[in-house]
């Protein structure tokens, strides 16, 4: 008789096994929870085993995923160069791994690789850093006015540089050991600006800004690739801060385009130009859907397509 009533558990729980798809899951969570004591009835059950062929699908436990809060460019922020005569050999890796990691961060290879990509934020942070230094003095409050508006009327940062005497001149500020002659200098043909342009990538090298991270004079003479310019432009002005000879305008990116926007001089960035020309581009392209569905609308003219039939 209690052979026959495990069989009949046994045959039952089959059934439901078949049409139930979480079965297993109620099973046990009903055995953990349940106060019956049959070990029979328990033990026709366990003889299931592990159900196969069913599409209930195994439920997995959703992962944790951990929010963090600082992201790389950041953590970097907090980092800073160790700026003193002698170096210990730790001290000198700490600086080149930042340096490294900054330019990486700031210029990551998927943007070198167009030759038309501008950072406008970059091109006024570097241009604005430049005239200072060049202007290196304690302006008084009345001067500082005429300065800003100097920012402001100042041509681009490609074409003030195109010459190649202004980079000459920032190269003789800041290494005044370099042996260009500011005064021999001209700006005329391409050949001209090719050689200013030289001098100053001789400059630049150096002072110690890695050859990688040097650009050609014909990307800056004819803007063949202006941004490698303006990642080499920011590459100089990075050394100095763990120069201990400079004594000039301190280069701090994000700080100068904080002020720069204070004072309301910061312009519009690239990202606010290409949502522009995105949304541009979506007008357009709407309005040409439209036309193509109001010419598909108009009733083709013609003669009809019986002309030729016989009543």
């Amino acid at each position: 008789m209690e052979n026959c009533e495990n069989d009949c558990i046994l045959e039952a729980a089959l059934e439901n096994d078949e049409t139930d798809s979480f079965y297993e899951a109620d099973s046990v969570s009903i055995g953990a929870s349940s106060s019956v004591t049959d070990d029979s009835s328990i033990g026709s059950v366990n003889n299931l085993g592990v159900r196969r062929g069913s599409a209930c699908r195994q439920l997995h436990p959703l992962p944790t995923i951990q929010q963090v809060d600082q992201g790389v460019g950041d953590m970097l922020k907090m980092k800073q160069y160790v700026k003193k005569t002698n170096l210990t050999d730790d001290e000198i890796v700490h600086n080149k791994e930042l340096f490294e990691d900054i330019i990486a961060n700031e210029f990551p290879e998927e943007d070198m690789t167009d030759k038309s990509f501008r950072d406008k934020d970059k091109d006024l942070a570097l241009k604005s850093w430049i005239l200072k230094v060049l202007d290196d003095t304690d302006l008084e409050p009345s001067k500082a006015k005429q300065a800003e508006k100097k920012l402001l009327e100042t041509e681009e940062l490609s074409f003030l540089l195109q010459s190649g005497i202004v980079l000459c001149k920032l190269a003789d500020r800041i290494l005044p050991t370099t042996d260009i002659q500011i005064e021999c200098l001209q700006a005329g043909n391409l050949i001209t600006k090719r050689k200013n342009i030289s001098l100053f990538l001789q400059a630049a090298a150096s002072y110690g800004v890695p050859e990688h991270l040097l650009f050609k004079p014909d990307h800056l003479a004819v803007q063949a690739h202006f941004y490698k310019v303006t990642r080499t432009l920011f590459a100089f002005a990075e050394m100095t801060n763990m120069d201990p000879g400079y004594a000039g305008p301190e280069f701090d990116f994000d700080k100068i385009i904080k002020e720069l926007m204070s004072k309301g001089i910061r312009r519009k960035s690239s990202i606010q130009d290409t949502c522009s020309v995105q949304t541009n581009i979506n007008s357009i392209f709407a309005n040409l859907m439209q036309d193509v569905e109001r010419r598909n609308s108009i009733t083709p003219k013609g003669p009809p397509t019986n002309i030729y039939a016989c009543d």
